[in-house]
């Protein structure tokens, strides 16, 4: 017996939600689009990183990412790099003593586990630029608290450093702008916003319906401000 083809409604979310890649600021879009059954592999999907880092990150390549001797464990299944501020979900064995983590391996098997995790890093590193240099995908950055013009026009300018991007920050819900709703600020950016996001504890609790409007809008919608006559 095989499994039934997917129906047309869950073909077109897949699609509609591969467009897109995950800037930070966590895992909660990956969630979003695994629930949506896009299975695209990129650097941020499971990853969570600063501001500050993601535009050191990509006003550097993230070069050198993942060196092993800026690495510390900072949670039972996660490692940060501390020169850019992102922490990755990890196969590295981590105790916690006193409150603090620290590796649990031998020093030959944190040999072994780092080699595969640092090839995992590089693989994903590579196609980040990659797709940056096609200008193909939808950058998506969440930001929990409002962002500010400055902080929006500062990773707008390192987002294209290779060649112009198409940007979606999404924020907090308010005053100026309606939960699900999206819009152009200038070309090749757009502010969405969200009514809720995920509590950091449990990412994979987002509001579904809402990220699905905002999608659907910032992708179905212009990119370039109308040319004026």
């Amino acid at each position: 017996m095989t499994d039934a083809p997917p129906d047309a409604a869950s073909v077109e979310m897949s699609h509609l939600f591969a467009q897109f890649e995950s800037l930070g600021d966590n895992c909660e879009f990956g969630f979003v689009q695994k629930q949506a059954g896009a299975l695209n592999i990129s650097l941020l999907r499971w990853a969570g990183i600063s501001y500050q880092g993601l535009l050191k990150g990509l006003a550097q390549d993230f070069e050198g990412l993942f060196a092993f001797d800026r690495l510390a464990p900072v949670w039972t299944d996660m490692v940060a790099d501390r020169e850019y501020g992102v922490s990755f979900h990890t196969q590295f064995k981590i105790a916690t003593v006193d409150g603090r983590h620290a590796f649990a391996e031998a020093p030959e098997a944190l040999v072994v586990t780092y080699a595969k995790e640092a090839a995992r890093i590089a693989l994903l590193r590579r196609k980040f630029i990659e797709d940056l240099d096609t200008g193909e995908r939808i950058y998506v950055y969440k930001h929990k608290a409002a962002i500010t013009p400055a902080e929006l026009d500062a990773l707008k300018a390192g987002l294209d450093r290779r060649r112009p991007q198409r940007l979606l920050c999404v924020a907090p819900e308010g005053p100026w702008h309606a939960a699900g709703r999206v819009m152009l600020v200038r070309d090749g950016l757009k502010l969405g916003a969200l009514a809720r996001f995920a509590p950091p504890e449990r990412t994979q609790d987002g509001d579904f319906d809402n990220w699905v409007s905002i999608c659907r809008a910032a992708a179905g919608t212009p990119w370039r401000t109308a040319a004026k006559a």
